[in-house]
C-alpha cells in the first residue's frame, strides 16, 4: 500500500493519504482534519490549497473552482488532486468543517430501485452493519471497477 504524508506548512498538522483515498480532501476528512469544502466536485473552490513541497496528481485540470490566477499561482483543489509524493501544503482551516462522522468506504449490494418521480429514484442497498451519517451528508457511489 502506498502512503503519502501530508503536512501543513504553518503548524505541522498532518494526515496520510493511502490508496483507499480517491482525493487529498477525502484523506484529510478521513483523518478528522478541518479542511473546508462544499461541493466535493471541483465547482466551488472552497477546498483550495497551495503545495509548497512535493508533487500532486491533478484529476481535473479544468475544474471550474480553479481560476486562471489559481493556475498561475499553483493553487490546487483538494477534491481534484491526489498526492504523488509526501507533501507540505498551505490551507485554510475551518473548525466548522471538522467531520463529526469521518468518511468511510462500505461495500454494499443494490437490492432495489423504486422510481419516485420521472427524475428521482429511491435506492435500497444491503451492506454489513448500518451506515453512520448525518442529515445533509452525501454519498459517493462507484461500481466494483471504480466508475462513479
Amino acid at each position: 500500500m502506498v502512503v503519502h504524508h501530508i503536512a501543513a506548512s504553518d503548524d505541522g498538522q498532518s494526515f496520510e493519504q493511502t490508496d483507499e483515498h480517491r482525493t487529498l480532501l477525502e484523506a484529510a476528512l478521513a483523518s478528522g482534519v478541518a479542511f473546508p469544502y462544499e461541493c466535493n466536485s471541483g465547482g466551488c473552490g472552497t477546498c483550495k490549497y497551495t503545495p509548497q513541497v512535493g508533487e500532486v496528481e491533478v484529476l481535473w485540470e479544468d475544474a471550474p473552482g480553479r481560476s486562471p490566477r489559481d493556475h498561475r499561482k499553483g493553487v490546487q483543489l483538494a477534491c481534484q488532486t491526489r498526492a504523488s509524493s509526501d507533501l507540505e501544503i498551505v490551507f485554510r482551516r475551518d473548525p466548522a468543517c471538522r467531520p463529526i462522522v469521518t468518511p468511510r468506504h462500505h461495500r454494499v449490494v443494490l437490492e432495489s430501485v423504486r422510481p419516485l418521480t420521472p427524475d428521482i429514484s429511491a435506492f435500497r442497498f444491503r451492506g454489513e452493519g448500518a451506515a453512520e451519517f448525518l442529515p445533509g451528508q452525501y454519498v459517493v457511489l462507484e461500481d466494483a471497477a471504480g466508475v462513479r
